[in-house]
C-alpha cells in the first residue's frame, strides 16, 4: 500500500470519527485511567516545565505521555490515536499497551509532546509567606536560609507535536492542527516500520557475525589446545621411552660386572621390569604401580593416605 492509499484510508476513517466520542480503543481507555490515577498519586506543578531529560529514569508505573503533555490535550491525542489504531488494525497490525504499535511484525514507537509558553513567574501566596518569613528571620538572626523560586512559569499552550524516528515531526500550525495530517502520521509509521526492519536485520546480521567469529575463535582455540595436548603427550611418551632406555642401559652395565650376587641379579631383573613399565611401546602393568599413563607427565609421588 503506497502513501496515497494510506492517507486516503486514514482520511476515510477520520471522517467516521465522532469528535464527541468518549469511548475509544481499549488501549486508549486503559491509558486514560492510568494517566488519571498516576496524576493523582504524583501531582506535579502545572506551571513547571515538562520533563526534558531523556536520560531520566522513568518509574515503572509512569504511563506514556506523562510529563510530555497536559491532561487538557489528551482528548485530541486520543482522537488521533483512535483513528491511527483503527487503520493499523484494519491493515493487520497490533496495538501495544504502551501506545506503540506492531506493524508488519516490527515494533514502532512514536510520541506526542505539547509546547509551553514561558512567562515571568508570579509568586504564589505560599511563596510570598516564605519570603516574608525569610525577611523577618534575616533581621533577627545572623543567618537565614533564603528561599529560591523559579524565574519563569511554563504554561501548556495546546500546540501538539507528533514525533517518530529521528527528526521526524508533525506539528500544529497557526492554520491547522495535526489532526489534518493523520494520513501522514500513518504513512510515517509504516515507513518507520521498514526502517525498523532494516535496522533489525542489520543488528541480527551483526549478531550472527559476532557469534560466527566467536565460534571460529572457539574452534581455533579447541584445535590449538588439542594439538598442544597431543604434542605434550608425545613429549611425555618420548621421555618415558628415554627413561626406559636409560634404565635398561644402566641394568646392562651392572649385568656386565663379574661375580654378581643373587641380590644384584634380582635387582637387574626388577630394573628391566620397571624399564618395561616405563616403555610406551610395551605398555605393561606393574603389580604395585598398575598401568602407567605415558601421555601424562608423571613424577612418581608417595601416597600419604
Amino acid at each position: 500500500m503506497n502513501k496515497a492509499e494510506l492517507i486516503n484510508l486514514t482520511k476515510s476513517l477520520l471522517n467516521e470519527v465522532d469528535l464527541s466520542k468518549r469511548k475509544y480503543h481499549h488501549v486508549i481507555m486503559q491509558h486514560s485511567s492510568a494517566f488519571k490515577d498516576y496524576s493523582k498519586k504524583n501531582p506535579r506543578d502545572q506551571y513547571a516545565g515538562f520533563i526534558k531529560d531523556s536520560y531520566r529514569r522513568v518509574p515503572e508505573d509512569e504511563p506514556p505521555l506523562y510529563g510530555k503533555v497536559s491532561e487538557n490535550s489528551l482528548p485530541r491525542i486520543y482522537r488521533i490515536l483512535d483513528a491511527l489504531y483503527a487503520a493499523i488494525e484494519k491493515l493487520g497490525g497490533n496495538i501495544n499497551k504502551d501506545l506503540s504499535v506492531l506493524v508488519r511484525g516490527e515494533h514502532v514507537s512514536f510520541t506526542f509532546t505539547e509546547g509551553q509558553e514561558q512567562v515571568k513567574h508570579v509568586l504564589t501566596k505560599d511563596e510570598e509567606k516564605k519570603l516574608e518569613r525569610y525577611e523577618i528571620e534575616k533581621r533577627r538572626y545572623s543567618f537565614a536560609y533564603e528561599p529560591r523560586f523559579r524565574k519563569y512559569d511554563y504554561i501548556p499552550n495546546g500546540r501538539l507535536t507528533f514525533s517518530i524516528g529521528k527528526g521526524k515531526h508533525i506539528r500544529d500550525t497557526d492554520e491547522t492542527g495535526i489532526e489534518s495530517r493523520v494520513g501522514d502520521m500513518l504513512h510515517r509509521i509504516y515507513v518507520q516500520s521498514e526502517k525498523e526492519r532494516i535496522d533489525r536485520l542489520a543488528r541480527e546480521e551483526e549478531q550472527r557475525k559476532r557469534e560466527e567469529e566467536q565460534r571460529q575463535r572457539e574452534l581455533k582455540r579447541k584445535l590449538y589446545n588439542e594439538e598442544v595436548d597431543k604434542i605434550n603427550a608425545l613429549k611425555n611418551e618420548a621421555l618415558d621411552y628415554e627413561t626406559a632406555c636409560r634404565i635398561r642401559a644402566y641394568a646392562n652395565a651392572i649385568a656386565e660386572q663379574s661375580g654378581l650376587s643373587q641380590e644384584k641379579e634380582a635387582w637387574i631383573k626388577r630394573a628391566n621390569e620397571k624399564a618395561d613399565w616405563y616403555d610406551p611401546t610395551m605398555d605393561v602393568d606393574d603389580p604395585i604401580l598398575g598401568r602407567r599413563n605415558h601421555s601424562k607427565p608423571s613424577e612418581l609421588e608417595k601416597k600419604y593416605y
